[in-house]
């Protein structure tokens, strides 16, 4: 009977021990100063709109950069929050590790399109997120030219837009969309002294398909600089117009 109840007591008094242990590792924690934060940054490659010196510099302008403040009083929902605003960035992840570390993970916006229309000056990401120009434009994205607002090339280039940058041979050949007063659709490749005319922005799918024949059989073997216009505006065919 005693050796029950001191098995009894020892339980009682551990299970007190650790809560009080818990508790006062929880206020410890809560009261101690955020000394490091950790910026992660993807598709820094592919986009590189903005980096951790951006991220910093947002926070600190809004009085939220974690680094000197006490843990318990980091908003982490403020910081995601603030953050998302940006029209560069994706997604944002903000967390505080085991040894009250502030960590934050974002993901950029990757464009598709450069817009520099006579209507508009920007980029659209694959969803049609519009962001704003900057002095230095991605490797490999192809520039729109020509008539159209921004909603207009949403509406019907940005489908175009994710074929060639979803292709490794399209993404490698065109450089440049232009849209005629018409609505007519020009692309310019880069390899060859030709423009390529699809006409109205429908069945991209099929003019491309026809267009990548054509080189693959055709311009390959009799030269790339033999033509000066390849026309793909009605279907079942192709007008070449010798130089």
């Amino acid at each position: 009977m005693i050796k029950k109840v001191l098995i009894t007591l020892l339980v009682l008094g551990l299970g007190t021990y650790f809560v009080a242990a818990i508790t006062l590792f929880n206020r410890s924690s809560d009261d101690s100063i955020c000394q490091e934060v950790s910026l992660s940054i993807s598709d820094s490659v592919r986009a590189g709109f903005i980096g951790s010196i951006e991220i910093e510099k947002i926070l600190r302008e809004k009085n939220l950069y974690p680094i000197g403040k006490r843990v318990k009083d980091i908003n982490l929902q403020e910081i995601e929050k603030t953050l998302k605003q940006n029209p560069f960035i994706s997604t944002v992840t903000c967390y505080r590790s085991a040894t009250d570390k502030i960590c934050i993970e974002a993901t950029q916006r990757i464009p598709v399109l450069r817009v520099m229309t006579e209507g508009a000056n920007c980029y659209l990401d694959g969803n049609g997120h519009i962001m704003p120009a900057t002095n230095s434009t991605p490797a490999h994205l192809v520039i729109v030219t020509g008539s159209g607002n921004a909603d207009w090339v949403k509406k019907y280039l940005l489908p175009l837009g994710r074929m060639i940058q979803g292709d490794e041979f399209w993404n490698n050949m065109i450089e440049q969309i232009n849209v005629t007063p018409e609505g007519g659709i020009e692309l310019v490749p880069r390899v060859g002294d030709h423009v390529v005319y699809l006409g109205l922005p429908v069945n991209f799918d099929d003019k491309l398909y026809r267009l990548r024949l054509f080189y693959e059989k055709g311009l390959s073997k009799i030269g790339w600089n033999k033509y000066s216009r390849i026309n793909l505006e009605f279907s079942n065919q192709i007008i070449c117009t010798k130089k």
